[in-house]
This record gives structure tokens, sequence and C-alpha cells, in this order.
């Protein structure tokens, strides 16, 4: 399996002239070479925290809110987008 990594120096490796800084991949058992005798690291990505997800609507409170506005229990196979508009039909 090859391994991402990073040249710390100079160096060569298979017939490429690396720079300090250069990406190159090795094979496992070069990468672990490599990275002990300090000439290479490994490579690793930025890791960044994804965006908060919005905030997920609970069909039960939905439900709820459609009994207290309109008077009497939700048909159970309607879905949010379908109750908000019959709420909204009652108002109307």
């Amino acid at each position: 399996m090859k391994k991402s990594m990073t040249a710390n120096k100079a160096m060569r490796y298979g017939t490429r002239r690396l720079r300090a800084g250069d990406l190159f991949e090795a094979s496992s058992r070069d990468a672990r070479i490599l990275s002990a005798i300090g000439k290479a690291s490994y490579a690793t990505r930025a890791m960044r925290a994804a965006p908060d997800p919005e905030p997920v609507e609970d069909i039960a409170d939905v439900r709820a809110e459609y009994e207290r506005v309109i008077g009497k229990r939700a048909y159970h196979g309607w879905d949010i987008p379908t109750l908000r508009q019959k709420m909204a039909e009652a108002k109307g």
C-alpha cells in the first residue's frame, strides 16, 4: 500500500530528486524507513470542523402543533411540509 510522504530535506527517491516540502508516494516499507531516519514524514491533511447542521424538527412536535391549531389529530402518513401546508390553509 502506498503512503503519502513529505520530504524533510533534499533527497532522491526512486528516479526523482526531491526538495524539502515536496510530496511523493512511497511504499509502506520505504515510508517507515524514511520516517525513521528523518528524511521524510507522513503527509497529513488539514482537518476542519464540519459546519453545524441545521436543527432537526421533530415530527411529533409538528403533529402536536397541528392538533392544537386544527383541533384534531393529524393523519399519520403526512410529513412535516404537508402538515405545515395544512396548518397554513386552515389559518387562511
